[in-house]
């Protein structure tokens, strides 16, 4: 992840932005933590999720690849 803010106050924002991205997702299959994130699920949907959910942090230039 791109953290486009200072260091100054690096957690809030991180839970500020990991929640605008994922928010439609948290207690679905991904749970958000102070430093980082997870995605819970069976083998079979995991890739498709993760998938999913790196298509919204870039689309909203969370991410940049």
């Amino acid at each position: 992840m791109v953290m486009p803010f200072g260091v100054k106050k690096w957690a809030t924002n991180f839970l500020e932005n990991s929640y605008r991205a994922f928010g439609k997702y948290y207690d679905q299959f991904m749970k958000i933590f102070l430093d980082n994130f997870a995605i819970y699920s069976d083998m079979e949907s995991y890739l498709m999720k993760f998938k999913l959910c790196f298509k919204n942090a870039k689309n909203i230039e969370l991410v940049s690849i």
